[in-house]
């Protein structure tokens, strides 16, 4: 959404998709993860619970105010305890958790959002074991419930691992190099 398309056209869902910013991004069901700090992606100065049902409370705006704060106050009591967080923090400001409990909150929330698809930049970059399974667990989440996820990375052998399909993009050439099936990775 922020970039600058140099050549070539995007399409989404057989429609001609022209980036202008990251609102027209996500208002178009594009999702956007990397690498980074969790705390650069997090709503600054809000709370745990207010990050993590903030695409519901979109969603379910026409359905009145009491009915918002009752699917916040469920969300984050199950999102808590997945997470391992203590009650008392839901209130607590997301930045101040550590960085395995901010991007989980980034992933849950973008799970939630249920974007078409789901851009990931490097997202590997700086991630230890514990971090890349939350990612992948996630990210498989995602496909699951149909998103496409779009990893993009430098470490093939961490692509071989949630992939199903790997493009190398190299200058001006493409070309598909492996193709790999999840569902036979798990079963």
């Amino acid at each position: 959404g922020d970039g600058e398309l140099l050549e070539g056209c995007i399409y989404l869902n057989g429609s001609r998709y022209e980036p202008k910013d990251l609102d027209y991004a996500i208002a178009k069901g594009i999702g956007y993860f990397s690498g980074s700090s969790g705390e650069e992606e997090l709503m600054a100065g809000r709370s745990f619970a207010e990050n993590i049902s903030l695409p519901l409370l979109k969603r379910t705006s026409r359905f009145g105010t009491f009915r918002n704060r009752k699917l916040t106050r469920f969300l984050t009591r199950e999102y808590l305890e997945e997470l391992g967080v203590p009650e008392e923090e839901k209130d607590a400001e997301a930045g101040r958790f550590d960085e395995y409990i901010q991007k989980s909150i980034l992933l849950k929330r973008w799970g939630l959002f249920g974007p078409r698809v789901m851009v990931c930049e490097e997202p590997f970059s700086n991630a230890d074991l514990i971090m890349r399974d939350i990612m992948f667990r996630a990210f498989r989440e995602m496909a699951k419930n149909g998103s496409a996820v779009l990893i993009a990375s430098q470490d093939i052998n961490e692509l071989k691992s949630i992939c199903d399909t790997i493009y190398v993009l190299n200058g001006d050439s493409e070309s598909e190099i492996c193709r790999y099936a999840i569902r036979e990775k798990e079963g």
